[in-house]
């Protein structure tokens, strides 16, 4: 229920693989954003005082009305109140976002998930349904 996006090195791999730059990460990230509906951290009541916030809103998540929903869990797990900080004491960075091209560092991921209750949203449930109600318009 996690949702990963590749790099962006990734991506440059792929377009100079191509010779094509429309295969970079610059071209796939309105796609990511479109198809995507970020709700953020504010409807998580349910959180441990004591633990540590997501990121607050990225342009890589900053995606409104997509059919595949993006949250954060509306629990936290006694080791989020204590990971960010291993993690610094490791050495490993805390990046803005992790679906935001860079994969070498720490921070939370947002999941498939609904932002009220923990309904997950799959590819099947989110785009496939989508693109049916569209047809079924048609």
């Amino acid at each position: 229920m996690i949702y990963n996006r590749g790099t962006k090195d990734c991506y440059a791999g792929w377009a100079n693989a191509t010779g094509d730059a429309s295969w970079g990460w610059d071209s796939f990230l309105p796609f990511f954003t479109r198809g995507s509906n970020y709700s953020g951290t504010e409807s998580n009541t349910f959180r441990a005082s004591n633990a540590t916030a997501p990121p607050p809103e990225d342009i890589a998540v900053n995606a409104t009305g997509g059919p595949l929903h993006l949250s954060f869990p509306n629990f936290a797990l006694p080791f989020f109140s204590y990971a960010e900080e291993a993690f610094r004491e490791l050495g490993i960075p805390e990046v803005r976002s992790l679906i935001g091209g860079e994969l070498l560092g720490s921070q939370y991921n947002p999941f498939t998930i609904g932002p009220v209750d923990p309904t997950r949203y799959s590819s099947q449930t989110s785009f496939l349904k989508a693109s049916m109600h569209v047809r079924e318009l048609a």
